[in-house]
């Protein structure tokens, strides 16, 4: 049976913004509204157990705790980002207006594999943004990203525009994820397959038939350049990015270029997401992967133990409490929740949830003993790393995602049910000492704003983003490209 998707019927809206206006692309997506705003939606609280809740049988307070992992904390940064993704969105749009003839000129271009008898199009046209989130696992880079396409319609149908005549479906994004391997075919693959889920087409099987091998890159690349053309792609995001520098025959060298090509040659923004071991690839190309700034390269950091945010994130998390105890709020019970978690949002909902379970099964409160226990048990898979990152080792980071594989995570996180049914088995060791003394850890948005017009870090809250951004004569840029024009210090 052929799949069916929904479409989002097109309403246009003005933007307030003159360089939009004009657009159906961009007057069909939601409005633009404040960094509050948008930071605000992206905020996701499960609701809070009443005391009634926790009057419930033990076994059925049990099946509630999973909920917890869908909460979504809002970061300060959050509102920036959002924000610099509604920039990106917009403006790779504003050169592939459908309202003008060079974007259809473009389209005849590509579906002809760059070739037409009367030239390429202006350079303009080809004009796109590659940028980067970065971060070690479990510090929420992919539940952001999910949360934030939640605001917007994947697939938009237009109809009629300005009293003319335009049918045509709107791909608003794309979002895949590196195949483990690493492998570039595999990841166009992907590609093919996630557009024809969202538009019920089958490019994935006309691409990759079974009975024969699959297409050079360079064909793929194409391919996947024409299906982003014809379906006014918006934006493509890669999670898992880090995957791809593990392709053995391409190396980091083609890792890069493949991206650089992807960004030129679809003609779309993409954005990657992965942890440190990408700034690895970057760094043996840009000497300093910050200097790829400039629409921009963001990271997300784990909690530092001094700041005002954990002790909030703390507070919201232990709010979903269904035991029969309070839980403890104060200084010794936030530290050695940090000890045990170092400050990574995953871990600590995943070991507040594990620890609800032991107490829920025992009936005891909970207690900074129960943290230590449930750690050394529970989450047995992840000790390795989390110690790499408590002994302040300056490759801590990246050392920490070398040792907090897929598979580590599997084990510790998602197997709850394990966690339940051996809990009175496992023996509880005695409280390890905690080292305190090295706190050498980063801190959220503690680094300074250069004056640099490219860094988004000085820009104003209160004023339009999208206007300081035109103000400083800022375009798309693709950071996956920058390394090849940048010498050594």
């Amino acid at each position: 049976m052929t799949h069916r998707p929904s479409f989002t019927q097109a309403i246009y809206r003005t933007t307030g913004v003159a360089a939009y206006d004009g657009n159906p692309l961009i007057e069909a997506l939601p409005p633009i509204i404040s960094v509050a705003e948008t930071a605000s939606m992206v905020e996701w609280l499960p609701p809070v157990p009443e005391n009634s809740d926790r009057s419930a049988p033990a076994e059925l307070r049990i099946h509630a705790l999973p909920s917890i992992r869908k909460l979504v904390y809002l970061l300060p940064e959050y509102g920036l980002y959002s924000s610099v993704f509604s920039v990106v969105l917009r403006e790779g749009y504003t050169t592939r207006n459908p309202v003008h003839a060079e974007t259809w000129q473009h389209l005849h271009y590509v579906n002809n594999g760059g070739r037409q008898d009367y030239g390429a199009p202006a350079p303009r046209a080809h004009r796109s943004s590659g940028i980067l989130f970065s971060g070690i696992s479990g510090t929420g880079k992919s539940t952001f990203v999910n949360r934030l396409l939640q605001l917007y319609p994947q697939v938009i149908q237009h109809s009629r525009y300005s009293e003319q005549q335009f049918i045509h479906p709107q791909l608003v994004w794309i979002k895949i994820d590196c195949p483990h391997n690493g492998s570039l075919s595999g990841l166009a693959l992907r590609f093919f397959s996630a557009v024809d889920k969202a538009l019920g087409t089958s490019y994935a099987r006309s691409n990759f038939s079974q009975n024969s091998r699959a297409p050079k890159l360079a064909v793929l690349l194409e391919e996947m350049a024409a299906v982003a053309a014809n379906h006014f792609l918006g934006v493509l995001i890669i999670d898992e990015l880090q995957n791809l520098s593990r392709a053995k025959t391409q190396g980091d060298e083609g890792f890069l270029t493949f991206l650089s090509s992807m960004v030129e040659q679809i003609g779309v923004p993409i954005i990657g997401i992965g942890t440190p071991g990408v700034t690895k690839v970057f760094r043996k190309t840009l000497q300093d992967a910050r200097r790829a700034a400039a629409m921009g390269y963001y990271e997300f950091q784990r909690f530092s133990v001094d700041e005002d945010a954990w002790v909030d994130f703390v507070d919201t998390v232990t709010r979903y409490n269904w035991t029969e105890s309070l839980i403890p709020d104060d200084a010794t019970f936030r530290a050695a929740l940090y000890h045990h978690t170092q400050g990574i949002t995953a871990i600590v909902i995943a070991l507040f949830i594990l620890a609800q379970f032991r107490c829920l099964a025992s009936g005891e409160p909970m207690t900074v003993e129960t943290l230590e226990s449930v750690s050394v048990a529970e989450l047995a898979p992840l000790q390795a790393a989390l110690r790499v990152l408590r002994s302040g080792s300056a490759e801590g980071i990246h050392e920490f995602d070398d040792l907090a594989t897929d598979r580590a995570w599997a084990e510790a996180v998602d197997n709850l049910d394990r966690a339940v049914l051996d809990f009175v088995a496992l023996e509880r060791p005695r409280a390890r000492t905690r080292n305190t003394a090295n706190k050498t850890t980063l801190k959220k948005g503690k680094s300074r704003a250069s004056t640099d017009p490219q860094d988004f870090r000085s820009l104003e809250t209160t004023r339009n983003l999208h206007d300081q951004v035109r103000e400083r004569g800022l375009t798309p840029v693709n950071v996956f490209a920058m390394g090849k024009d940048i010498e050594s210090p």
